[in-house]
């Protein structure tokens, strides 16, 4: 069924269950990266980001995601094969057309397809608390020669721009995005939305009302500057174009008229110029909103009823950014705060060398790990990667690693203190601090 990735959800109720694996976030060589959380569960994450050389039958636009939260489809990736739907002119418009996948494309070239078959991902990090990705995507010209065809095609040998996709995953509620470009052409970031309308929250922030119950926030933090237009794509299951699902009993009219219908939005930017973008999720009574971190720092702050999260993500492959605004302080790549309405504060740290709470807690150190802290205690998880963690910003009392008093080294003026971790080995770090 070419991108038919929807059918598998219809299953007739008689064919008999069986209980679900458990299963994690996973690097998928020569496919790309699946994200999850709360698997098995009503509230199930599903992230899925096409990045590497499988084509034939499948997806082929190298970058291009979909996503599901609360057990619904809430972005959808519809570059199918087989089909075509009617936009917000009334033209009939290719469900393979660069619009119709939530990726980035590119403008003023000469053909409508760039990033083919040849994607790497380069970094994958993951842990029940985030995971951190970084795809990276080649630009092709599509130049065919006469005796070669489409199916396998993956780009001259020399590209004329390169594509990487940064990804923070905060479980259970957002992901935080930076792509990076280096093309001289203009590029377009497309979102395609399983909803039907949206409010503006301010500039490039939104709101989309899910067509499944549940609420999409969306933020653009930079570029604001460029042109942004709507969209709309209705499409219907039939003979041609998803066929099966079109004949399935178990599944109501309504249901196959409308769900392969999206709404979309896409902003563009000029040459090399990057975007800093997020969404996230949430039942309409968790009044989930998106906003930019300010001060033009690559992040987004998160608002929900049951919390506040800050996160940053920025290149892998530039110098570490320093950011310090709405309370958050930090240096790296990949992090994250939240804080929640009973006064504890989680700080996220996948890649880095600094995160904390202004005048308050900082950690230094290269992450992963995860930090708790509940009044003057902070509780440290770490998975034997990181090599060390100092304590910054108070003055410690104590510091207890794994049920045992630390032994540690000053690490600066006015208390900071440093503790070896090991290697290999799940770890736990309580700090008690005045």
């Amino acid at each position: 069924q070419g991108q038919s990735f929807y059918d598998a959800i219809f299953i007739r109720p008689s064919l008999p269950a069986k209980p679900l694996k458990n299963l994690p976030s996973e690097h998928l060589k020569g496919l790309g990266v699946i994200l999850r959380d709360r698997h098995g569960t009503p509230d199930e994450v599903y992230f899925f980001i096409k990045c590497g050389k499988i084509y034939s039958h499948f997806h082929y636009d190298e970058g291009a995601f979909f996503a599901f939260a609360d057990g619904v489809p809430i972005l959808d990736e519809y570059g199918i094969q087989y089909g075509s739907g009617t936009d917000e002119n009334g033209q009939t418009v290719s469900g393979s057309a660069p619009r119709c996948h939530n990726a980035i494309s590119f403008s003023a070239t000469p053909t409508d397809r760039e990033c083919y078959n040849r994607g790497y991902v380069t970094r994958f990090l993951t842990q029940p608390y985030a995971d951190y990705a970084v795809c990276e995507m080649p630009v092709h010209l599509l130049h065919m020669k006469p005796e070669l065809s489409l199916w396998g095609f993956q780009g001259e040998e020399a590209p004329y721009g390169w594509w990487r996709r940064h990804i923070l995953f905060v479980k259970p509620y957002g992901f935080f995005f930076y792509d990076q470009l280096e093309s001289e052409f203009t590029a377009t970031l497309d979102l395609n939305f399983k909803a039907d309308a949206y409010r503006t929250v301010a500039g490039l922030n939104r709101v989309y009302q899910g067509r499944y119950g549940t609420d999409i926030p969306v933020c653009v933090n930079f570029p604001t500057d460029g042109p942004a237009r709507d969209g709309r794509l209705d499409m219907k299951a039939n003979a041609s174009a998803f066929p099966k699902f079109s004949t399935m009993e178990s599944v109501s009219p309504e249901l196959k008229d409308t769900f392969y219908n999206q709404v979309s939005w896409h902003i563009g930017t000029r040459p090399n110029s990057d975007f800093s973008w997020s969404f996230a999720w949430g039942k309409p009574e968790a009044h989930a909103v998106l906003r930019p971190l300010g001060s033009g720092a690559p992040g987004s702050v998160l608002e929900r009823a049951d919390g506040v999260t800050r996160a940053v993500v920025t290149p892998a492959l530039k110098p570490a950014v320093a950011v310090e605004a709405d309370g958050l302080i930090y240096s790296g790549w990949a992090g994250a705060m939240t804080e929640r309405p009973d006064g504890t504060t989680e700080l996220i740290q996948m890649a880095g060398n600094v995160i904390g709470v202004s005048k308050g807690l900082h950690l230094h150190g290269d992450g992963p790990f995860r930090a708790v802290i509940q009044g003057k205690r902070a509780t440290v998880e770490l998975d034997g990667r990181a090599r060390w963690i100092e304590v910054h910003g108070v003055k410690a009392r104590r510091l207890t690693l794994n049920g045992r008093k630390a032994e540690t080294e000053s690490a600066g003026p006015r208390g900071a203190r440093r503790v070896a971790i090991p290697v290999g080995r799940q770890t736990r770090l309580d700090i008690e601090y005045r």
